[in-house]
């Protein structure tokens, strides 16, 4: 089923990094393999891999550890443009080109920090 990136600032940073954590209203039931569009009748923009990190209602303070990545400069702005969204999910584009990505360090699904150059 395909993701739709319609929130211009996690699109940008998904296009440009090659991954974004996104915020969506609820588990998704396909993840892995799948593909992306800007809005809902788009046509195909690229495949991803979609990777479902946790449902985080009532737990706003624990998502500051992935803002780095969500294409928001803060926790604040991301939540109001997120509304009631919590379920977090790392969304990277498949076949990216490798990018330098070594200095960037960012958590992974078990809560680890480690650069993003080889993460999957």
């Amino acid at each position: 089923m395909v993701i739709s990136f319609m929130v211009e600032e996690a699109r940008n940073y998904l296009e440009e990094n090659g991954f974004v954590y996104t915020l969506r209203p609820k588990e998704r039931k396909k993840l892995g393999k799948d593909w992306y569009n800007h809005f809902r009748t788009d046509i195909k923009r690229g495949d991803i891999n979609i990777e479902y990190l946790g449902d985080f209602t009532d737990k706003d303070d624990e998502l500051l550890s992935w803002v780095a990545g969500s294409g928001f400069n803060d926790l604040k702005s991301w939540l109001e443009k997120a509304k009631n969204s919590r379920h977090l999910y790392r969304i990277e584009i498949s076949n990216k080109k490798e990018q330098n990505l070594d200095n960037i360090s960012l958590p992974t699904a078990n809560g680890n920090s480690k650069g993003l150059k080889g993460v999957e």
